[in-house]
């Protein structure tokens, strides 16, 4: 009971890292579930625009299952039954922002990665990843760019990425052509379609 796992999905490499780290501590998948907190309007994540489809399919690829939640009064209930039922919450942020989010303000959530600089987390990964979006319009030429070589500084800017294949790199997660978009003074490299 007490190993059930519930942790924050972004489709990201933050939160890749984390669920890497949850399985080599002894973590079945069988014990982890994902939840993806959804926008209404583009059902998207809200703080990266990947869209709902590929965090199905990731989800899918690694054999884990999901809960798509919305930012709503449901979702807390969702979330509230969870904790009730055992499930430890975990997630992959690297700062505090993801947990000023209202909807889970009343949870006790672990965050193992917390401090640790985004180059640290491209040095432990095998993973490719893709540069989604950047806070500072300068380093908008980096988005839709694989991130192989470390040429970028990461710890200066606010970023998120796009895993490209799951964490046993058995499938490449298909997608087609990127299309930038400002949001929220973030430079947004969205995933078209799937």
């Amino acid at each position: 009971m007490e190993n059930k796992k519930a942790l924050f999905w972004s489709g990201g490499l933050s939160s890749l890292s984390c669920l890497k780290l949850l399985i080599k501590e002894g973590t079945s998948k069988s014990d982890i579930v994902l939840i993806t907190l959804l926008s209404k309007e583009g059902n998207e994540v809200g703080h990266t625009g990947i869209p709902e489809e590929i965090i199905s399919l990731q989800a899918r690829y690694m054999g884990i299952k999901i809960v798509r939640l919305y930012n709503d009064e449901i979702s807390s209930k969702v979330l509230n039954k969870l904790s009730e039922q055992g499930y430890n919450f975990y997630s992959g942020q690297r700062n505090d922002k993801f947990s000023k989010n209202p909807i889970i303000a009343n949870l006790k959530i672990n965050t193992p990665l917390l401090g640790i600089s985004y180059t640290k987390l491209l040095e432990d990964q095998i993973n490719r990843a893709i540069l989604t979006s950047v806070d500072r319009e300068d380093h908008q030429r980096f988005l839709g760019k694989e991130l192989k070589d470390i040429e970028i500084n990461f710890d200066e800017m606010d970023i998120d990425t796009f895993v490209v294949f799951d964490p046993l790199m058995r499938i490449r997660i298909p997608f087609s052509k990127n299309i930038i978009i400002e949001k929220d003074n973030h430079f947004i490299c969205k995933i078209r379609n799937v």
